[in-house]
């Protein structure tokens, strides 16, 4: 009976997905595997940007002000630091500071979304969009789990030469 078995061979090719690519007149970004962006504007280098944000929390008032910077010439936000006087260098705060980073990332009708994992601090939401002239753009969702004061920022941003 066995040698009248058919034997079915399946030759698989596997072709690996193309990436997700969105794109206007000035900037090209394709979403990696891991969720990061690398983004260029028009001829130059490309660079890659993670989905990273940085959570600050205070339980107590920071005293938000707003400060001229003398070093980038335009009013700044600036809190109450962890020594004393005032800070515009957030990670010098009287904080607690959380570091999240996306561990999924979507692209639908040219959004990408990242999702986060719930944290200490909240349950944070996030996409990058590029109108069709203009710069991306990065919007996000913060849901705090207790009463505090937050600063949430993006801070996935690679590191540059000041010659850059």
């Amino acid at each position: 009976m066995l040698r009248s078995a058919i034997r079915v061979v399946c030759f698989c090719t596997l072709v690996p997905a193309a990436p997700e690519v969105i794109q206007n007149s000035t900037y090209r970004i394709e979403v990696l595997k891991d969720g990061a962006v690398e983004i260029q504007a028009g001829s130059s280098g490309r660079r890659q940007f993670a989905p990273v944000f940085t959570i600050l929390t205070a339980d107590r008032d920071p005293q938000l002000a707003y400060t001229l910077s003398k070093e980038e010439a335009y009013v700044v936000p600036s809190w109450k630091s962890r020594e004393s006087g005032r800070t515009m260098d957030y990670f010098e705060t009287d904080a607690r500071r959380e570091t999240v980073r996306a561990d999924t990332a979507t692209v639908t009708k040219g959004i990408v979304r990242w999702h986060f994992p719930e944290f200490a601090a909240g349950k944070l939401s996030a996409e990058l969009t590029l109108p069709s002239s203009g710069d991306p753009r990065i919007q996000f969702r913060f849901t705090p789990k207790s009463d505090a004061w937050y600063s949430i920022g993006f801070t996935g941003v690679p590191a540059v030469e000041k010659t850059d």
